[in-house]
């Protein structure tokens, strides 16, 4: 290793340590403060060998793609230290901002709510620290199974404690239980765990089969083919969001459903932005439903405020007759045949619930019947670095498969998947060094990290929800 190799190494080491002796000793009185103290040891453990994994490369891939130049040793050095400077900000972001005694003060009431809620489910899973951001999102990182959920000031800036608008934590413990939430077969039988990377992949994979085939029933009878795929593909985006908002309910109860108006009025000042399909989030006007859905099992429509809610701030009579425009793309400015990239849907509100709320009503009753029969010391999940070494691994294996079925075939079949294989590598390296791509692909963190693997829904590594 050479001497600036080992200085930016030396560094590291020394700048995370300099903030595990300010939280290192915190006194049990101070929650939060032990549990940053904890994440950072863990994030000194993992970036002193995620470093040396890049800085000594023994793996063969990599030794591979640096004798064939197809990464220079300086370009990759660089990309593994952007990288963990991406994973050491939400940190670095926690750790100073709990130097300040009113920021204090606020972000252990903050993460006193999010014990609060978390205790209302039997799953074992570490409590959150919270930051402060521009909006409410929650990350997972590699290196620790404690998530970060940030919050804009302005929600929870009152001295005043009852002042203070807590009420997304609720949903961003929702995306919680989604990544971490899986089960496998014992003796016939589902057991429900906690943390397990295979038990997770195959309840998402159960859950999106399940909502598949319950739209097949449940969609709009007057739609074309075409328009029942695109709006079952819509709401097939929209699963993840549709569960973080199921558990919030339950979590949070009436107060978490009536906090959405705060927030519509916040990002919504017109009917077109109130209709907005982002494609991942259902449309700002839909979500009251799914939240009074499950307050009011069987209610296909709003009560208590919301008619004057929506009358009085958007002059709507009648919600459920607005019309929205769904699925629509913008096209790029450079396409020149825009026509063809403008694929839209136009359905009533209640149409479109026709759909939304059957899924509603099953995630509702997948959760009931997790709380019911989960049982106690599942926690068996991969944690820190043993998640990205997995992920190579995982991709690694894939590939030799198709080698060796190349091999049976025609010597151009064997070339082209040879093709195919350098670029499937590649991407594994991509997705090591670039925790963008992990975390807000195609606008949506999972979208293009399935897309990216080959793997569907995988949220363990590195992931950043925005509420």
């Amino acid at each position: 290793m050479i001497a600036k190799e080992r200085h930016i190494l030396n560094e590291h080491a020394r700048n995370v340590n300099r903030w595990q002796k300010l939280y290192r000793d915190e006194p049990e009185e101070q929650p939060a403060d032990r549990l940053l103290a904890t994440v950072l040891a863990d994030f000194a453990e993992f970036g002193e060998e995620y470093l040396d994994y890049f800085f000594n490369p023994r793996d063969e891939e990599i030794e591979q793609a640096l004798a064939t130049n197809k990464i220079t040793r300086q370009r990759l050095q660089a990309r593994a230290l952007n990288a963990l400077q991406d994973y050491w900000d939400v940190v670095g972001r926690v750790a100073e901002q709990r130097q300040v005694t009113h920021y204090r003060e606020i972000l252990d009431d903050g993460t006193s709510r999010a014990k609060d809620f978390l205790e209302k489910l039997p799953f074992e899973l570490p409590n959150v620290l919270i930051c402060f951001d521009n909006v409410w999102k929650i990350r997972h990182a590699p290196f620790t199974d404690t998530p970060f959920i940030s919050t804009p000031y302005f929600y929870v800036a009152d001295d005043d404690p009852a002042e203070r608008d807590w009420y997304a934590i609720p949903h961003e413990l929702g995306h919680y239980v989604y990544w971490n939430l899986g089960f496998r077969q014992v003796d016939g039988e589902r057991q429900w765990t906690i943390g397990n990377l295979a038990d997770v992949r195959r309840l998402q994979d159960v859950l999106q089969s399940d909502v598949t085939e319950l739209l097949t029933q449940k969609l709009p009878d007057d739609l074309t083919p075409e328009q029942k795929d695109l709006l079952q593909a819509l709401i097939l985006a929209w699963l993840e969001e549709i569960f973080a908002d199921v558990v919030g309910t339950h979590l949070g109860d009436a107060g978490f459903a009536e906090s959405l108006q705060t927030v519509i009025l916040n990002r919504a000042g017109t009917f077109k932005e109130l209709a907005e399909d982002d494609g991942n989030h259902p449309p700002l006007i839909i979500r009251p439903f799914i939240r009074n859905r499950i307050l009011n099992p069987e209610a296909a429509e709003l009560t208590g405020n919301w008619h004057a809610f929506f009358k009085d701030n958007f002059g709507l009579d009648d919600v459920a007759a607005q019309v929205l425009k769904l699925g629509e793309r913008i096209p790029d400015e450079e396409v020149e045949d825009l026509s063809a990239d403008l694929i839209h849907l136009e359905l009533t509100v209640a149409q479109v619930n026709q759909a939304v709320l059957p899924v509603v009503d099953y995630l509702h009753q997948q959760l009931k019947t997790v709380l019911s029969n989960y049982p106690a010391n599942t926690n068996d999940g991969l944690t820190r670095f043993t998640r990205l070494r997995l992920l190579a691994q995982e991709k690694r294996e894939a590939t030799k498969k198709k080698i060796q079925a190349a091999k049976q075939s025609a010597r151009e079949a064997a070339s082209e998947v040879v093709v195919d294989v350098r670029n499937e590598v590649e991407d594994v390296y991509e997705t090591l060094l670039q925790p963008r791509i992990l975390e807000r692909g195609y606008q949506h963190t999972h979208n293009l990290y399935g897309y990216h693997l080959g793997i569907r829904r995988l949220h363990f590594y590195d992931y950043t929800h925005y509420h």
